[in-house]
C-alpha cells in the first residue's frame, strides 16, 4: 500500500473503456483507487455483469477506429 502523499497520477478515469494487454473484451473503468492505483472494471459476458480489479499496467484505452462510408 502506498503512502497518503504520494497518491498516484494515473492515465485513466472512471468510464474509460479498457482491454487486456494480453486480449480481452472491452471493458469499463468504474473506480480507481488513487491510493494502491488499482483500477476496477466491469464487462457483461454471457449476459452477466464480471468486474475485476487490476493493475493498471496490464491494461490499455481500447480506441475504436471510425471510418468514414464512401
Amino acid at each position: 500500500m502506498k503512502d497518503l502523499n504520494n497518491i498516484i497520477d494515473t492515465q485513466f478515469f472512471i468510464g474509460d473503456v479498457v482491454v487486456l494487454k494480453t486480449g480481452s473484451p472491452k471493458m469499463t473503468i468504474s473506480e480507481i483507487d488513487m491510493i494502491s492505483g488499482e483500477i476496477r472494471c466491469i464487462w457483461y459476458a454471457n449476459g452477466k455483469c464480471e468486474m475485476q480489479i487490476l493493475n493498471p499496467d496490464l491494461v490499455q484505452k481500447f480506441n475504436l477506429v471510425r471510418f468514414k462510408a464512401s
